[in-house]
């Protein structure tokens, strides 16, 4: 794992020097790019474990029930046994 991030780290520093190269542009706008590209893929990805905490607790929700009982445990007969 750790051989393949390394490996694709400089294969991405180095088109971001060809293309730099290739197309006359600055090496420090393609890093400002590289860095809008980042920021935008860091946001998604949060956005998706954001989506699916949200639905894992949902369902944890929905199977307990809304007052925090498990779904059919019986809570009317909970509330005849306070009385």
């Amino acid at each position: 794992m750790a051989r393949t991030i390394v490996l694709g780290t400089l294969a991405a520093a180095a088109g971001i020097w060809w293309l730099a190269r290739a197309y006359d542009v600055e090496t420090s706008q393609m890093l400002g790019y590289l860095g809008g590209s980042a920021a935008f893929v860091v946001g998604a990805i949060a956005a998706a474990v954001g989506g699916a905490v949200g639905v894992r607790l949902l369902r944890r929700r929905r199977r307990r029930g809304f007052l925090g009982r498990p779904a059919g445990s019986g809570a009317k007969s909970d509330l005849k046994a306070d009385r």
